[in-house]
């Protein structure tokens, strides 16, 4: 139509024109003529400017629809995601009003028993306390008392033994005792023997290493003095050792009802421990002076110089190692009386335990070394 309208003022203005050229209407049809071209470039403009309004609705129209395509997948989504929620929300909570059901009941079930354990506990309470004051009557209108050395077992709760500070008498124990006590006799004569047999290597030693060329004996009177320590060991420390521990031994065989602890025979096993300790508490220095001058010696090699300062380190190892086990012995000798209670005795055991394994250990080095010295 547009097209149209432009062709119509081209037509009236070629027929004007072609009325005459030297007409009085020539000068019409040239102005006509201008005003005609100047309504075609305004058609024209408007035409070429729709033609844009047109491509730009057109883009708006293909981007509204990829909008409404991308709103309507991500409505579909979340649509399905709020169902899955939905459907999660109402597991869970179905789980919750289980989970709370169950510890209501267990909270009940818990409620009767702590109840019913309070009356027990209560009960118990009143039989102990019960029995404290009948024991107590016992002790005090019983001659010999409850405490001694020898008696039979008795049918009393342990929990009565701990609360009076009264050792309990296990037969099953006992024997292991007793299997105890028989292998710990092998040990310590053992180390007597073993002890014994190093002092003397040690004598001969100092007796023909080293020696001054000149006079034929000892460089120091050192090695004089510890010779003659040496040489009492075997009969002033080991033996009286290793009679004490047989005796005491031998008189829990005889009697199986008597206390391990507490007895005269152990006390005089703790007192030969002590003197044997007090004994290589003095050794000591002399030993360790014995092995400098040994070292400072030129037929001393590098080998035997460091072998050397490494029994030397050991031995005050030796000691401590020794007097830690002499304090737990003294405890366990002394009785539930003086020494360690009945509530602790399981506790010094087990560290009287654990320092013999320590002696054991230091012993073994020393052992190693001396047989590395040879």
């Amino acid at each position: 139509m547009l097209q149209d309208d432009l062709g119509s003022p081209l037509s009236r203005r070629k027929k004007k024109v072609g009325g005459g050229a030297g007409g009085p209407n020539a000068v019409d049809g040239v102005v006509g003529t201008v005003s005609g071209d100047v309504q075609t470039q305004e058609l024209a403009a408007k035409i070429a400017q729709n033609e844009q309004l047109h491509l730009k609705v057109s883009e708006l129209a293909h981007e509204s629809q990829k909008s409404a395509a991308a709103l309507q997948t991500t409505r579909a989504k979340l649509e399905s995601d709020m169902s899955s929620f939905s459907e999660e929300m109402e597991q869970k909570e179905r789980e919750h009003k289980t989970e709370v059901e169950a510890m209501t009941n267990n909270r009940a079930m818990l409620e009767a028993k702590l109840a019913k354990y309070s009356s027990e506990l209560k009960s118990l309470k009143n039989t102990l306390q019960r029995e404290q004051e009948l024991s107590g009557r016992l002790r005090e209108s019983s001659p010999i008392g409850l405490v001694g050395s020898e008696r039979q077992p008795e049918t009393v709760r342990r929990e009565t033994y701990a609360a009076l500070n009264v050792p309990v008498v296990d037969a099953k124990l006992q024997g292991r005792v007793l299997v105890s006590l028989r292998a710990s006799l092998e040990l310590v004569t053992s180390f007597a023997t073993q002890l014994s047999t190093l002092h003397s290597y040690l004598q001969q030693r100092c007796k023909t290493y080293p020696i001054d060329t000149s006079t034929g004996v000892q460089i120091s009177t050192v090695n004089q003095k510890l010779c003659k320590l040496l040489h009492s060991s075997s009969s002033s420390y080991t033996k009286p050792l290793v009679s004490a521990f047989s005796q005491y031994s031998g008189k829990l065989h005889a009697n199986p009802y008597s206390t391990p602890t507490g007895s005269s025979d152990l006390m005089e096993f703790a007192l030969a421990h002590r003197r044997l300790v007090a004994y290589l508490d003095t050794l000591t220095p002399y030993l360790q002076i014995s092995l400098q001058e040994e070292c400072g010696e030129s037929v001393c090699g590098v080998q035997l110089t460091d072998i050397n300062m490494q029994i030397s380190n050991t031995l005050p190892r030796l000691v401590a190692a020794f007097s830690t086990a002499d304090n737990y012995l003294s405890l366990l000798a002394r009785g539930p009386v003086e020494g360690v209670s009945v509530a602790s005795l399981p506790v010094c055991l087990q560290r009287l335990k654990i320092s013999i394994r320590d002696l054991h250990s230091v012993l073994e080095a020393l052992h190693n070394l001396y047989s590395s010295k040879i």
